[in-house]
């Protein structure tokens, strides 16, 4: 059984990459590799088991062979579609709060869900584009609120999917054409008006 060890968490089946560059550099930081374990073992429905004691927290995956308690816990790459299914296992850090920082899920949530980023933003009064949520609207709701922004609009799916599906809208030609992908995916969206901080001559 590792102890003391650095754990790298990712779900290995995401096409995202992060997790052999996040292991380099570990390795890079501490001098020694992480101990890399799949995700998808510790979601919902997963055989993977945490447990508390004595001399800390520990993780186990029978299957693999993986017992480990872990120093440090890195959890990275969860595709945003799928991290819902990872809170309990997150409930289960927040007892242990030196081992993961961030590990919170409502601030993954939050996160994760752009209308509740945006909520949080105008909360906390930070500033930002003047943004409206559609949720599955029929063109009529997405003209008003295109109109309502200038014209000059980024439509992005509430739950991001690593920077795909988002489209930059200046007409309605562009705006039917967002319209239809979203509807056709199943994704409710964001508008939000264009900062114009960016011109054709960079």
């Amino acid at each position: 059984m590792g102890t003391g060890a650095v754990v790298l968490m990712t779900d290995h089946g995401s096409g995202e990459g992060s997790r052999v560059p996040l292991e380099k550099a570990v390795e890079l930081l501490t001098g020694a590799p992480p101990l890399s374990v799949d995700a998808r073992h510790f979601m919902r429905g997963g055989s993977g088991r945490v447990s508390f004691g004595r001399t800390g927290f520990r993780m186990e995956v029978v299957s693999e062979g993986f017992v480990v308690r872990p120093e440090v816990l890195i959890v990275y790459e969860i595709p945003p579609a799928d991290r819902w299914r990872l809170v309990a296992f997150q409930r289960q850090l927040s007892i242990e709060r030196s081992l993961s920082f961030g590990a919170d899920p409502d601030a993954w949530r939050n996160a994760t869900d752009k209308r509740r980023t945006v909520d949080c933003f105008r909360r906390d009064g930070i500033a930002q584009m003047q943004t409206i949520p559609l949720c599955q609207p029929d063109l009529g709701t997405a003209l008003d609120a295109f109109e309502r922004l200038g014209q000059d609009a980024w439509a992005r799916p509430t739950v991001g999917a690593g920077g795909t599906d988002v489209f930059h809208l200046t007409t309605r030609t562009h705006l039917s054409a967002a319209l239809g992908h979203y509807a056709a995916s199943g994704q409710d969206w964001l508008l939000s008006r264009d900062a114009r901080n960016v011109t054709q001559d960079g």
